[in-house]
């Protein structure tokens, strides 16, 4: 569940991070599965080398461009992103549209 603000006009000021492409993406994704629980949301998760699947339970965003940072920062860029399209009632946030937990059903 969301805050209902985030689907505001003021919903990128309110809970983006400043950076243009990754507010856009988590925005766009946000609204997409607004009220629409089988929207399919495109998400993204830096793992470090070698994982191949997500797991119930992991972080992802629906910013490939946020996937990359956390990989360079937290993975010391020794990272590889998987990208896998969900539907968004597998995905529960809290409060920041930019990580989400994935719960596969």
């Amino acid at each position: 569940l969301m805050p209902k603000d985030v689907y505001s006009s003021q919903g990128k000021r309110l809970y983006g991070i400043g950076d243009t492409l990754i507010d856009h993406d988590w925005y766009m994704a946000a609204l997409k599965s607004k009220g629409n629980p089988e929207a399919m949301v495109e998400i993204h998760r830096a793992v470090p080398k070698g994982i191949s699947d997500l797991n119930s339970g992991d972080w992802v965003t629906p910013s490939k461009k946020y996937a990359e940072w956390h990989g360079e920062n937290a993975l010391n860029g020794d990272y590889d992103i998987l990208t896998k399209k969900v539907k968004a009632k597998e995905l529960s946030s809290e409060g920041y549209p930019y990580e989400l937990g994935y719960n596969p059903k």
